[in-house]
């Protein structure tokens, strides 16, 4: 009896460790990213808020730039895409949805007997879900690129279009349909249970938890076009948001309180527009 609860300890301990592994290499591009900015100006135009890293970067180096280099493995500044283009974007989207979504998936496994066959399957139905939405965000990544609408740092260009975005992911965090998207999340992760001896089971829990997280969480994803989707500062304010929806399954404070900073952070993209009007 002991060797059967030690082995499932064992079993629990090598299928967390997985995920903090994929998460790790996650926050590691993440990082990296940040350090590979090929800037003319400053890391203020990577997004919001990632001008505290130019000011670390003088604190430590006496030079805002010292970070900078021509790397640049994270995306590519170039209107017209290569092959080569399309594959860095597509492993920029892979490492944001391993930081930020495999979180939310390890503290609801956590609590779970968990098997390493079985939660494997039930990860990768999840990742596959993800991995759909990482190809059209590509995509789409592309269009705007390739039309002028995403500038060279991966912002969105237009402020007016960036206020509007966040607009309207801030009303849909309050919306009655977020409402039901969370309450189907928790209905599922209740239902997990990945002792069952059924693998094709397991595969559709997964891919079933996958698609009602991205039902949940894509607008929150989305934003990033507007902070910048090299904006290690905004991966972390998501990362926390939909941690806490997805533990809590409802509307929390932390829902409320993302559609406020939202809305505010909407207002001050147009501030300097309306001071350049008046």
């Amino acid at each position: 009896m002991r060797l059967r609860t030690d082995r499932s300890k064992f079993d629990n301990n090598i299928s967390l460790l997985f995920i903090i592994f994929l998460i790790s290499i996650g926050w590691l591009y993440s990082i990296l990213q940040v350090g590979s900015i090929n800037s003319l100006s400053s890391f203020a135009d990577a997004g919001p808020g990632m001008e505290i890293f130019a000011f670390i970067n003088f604190l430590l180096f006496k030079d805002p730039f010292s970070f900078e280099s021509s790397l640049n493995f994270c995306t590519t500044t170039d209107l017209l895409w290569k092959v080569w283009d399309f594959f860095k974007a597509f492993t920029m989207w892979v490492a944001m949805i391993f930081a930020m979504m495999l979180p939310c998936i390890f503290f609801v496994l956590k609590k779970k007997s968990l098997n390493n066959i079985n939660t494997l399957r039930f990860v990768f139905g999840f990742i596959w879900v993800w991995l759909i939405f990482c190809i059209v965000m590509v995509v789409f990544q592309w269009a705007l690129r390739s039309t002028g609408a995403l500038d060279g740092h991966m912002v969105i260009s237009n402020k007016y279009i960036a206020a509007l975005l966040l607009a309207l992911v801030a009303t849909y965090q309050l919306s009655n349909h977020k409402v039901k998207n969370l309450q189907s999340l928790r209905g599922l992760k209740n239902k997990t249970d990945l002792k069952l001896c059924c693998g094709t089971a397991i595969s559709r829990s997964g891919f079933s938890f996958g698609k009602v997280s991205l039902k949940c969480c894509f607008p929150l994803m989305m934003t990033m076009f507007a902070f910048g989707l090299m904006n290690i500062l905004a991966t972390t304010f998501l990362l926390i948001i939909m941690l806490a929806e997805t533990s809590s399954g409802h509307k929390s404070p932390a829902t409320i309180a993302s559609s406020i900073a939202l809305y505010i952070v909407s207002f001050l993209f147009l501030v300097p527009i309306i001071n350049s009007i008046s």
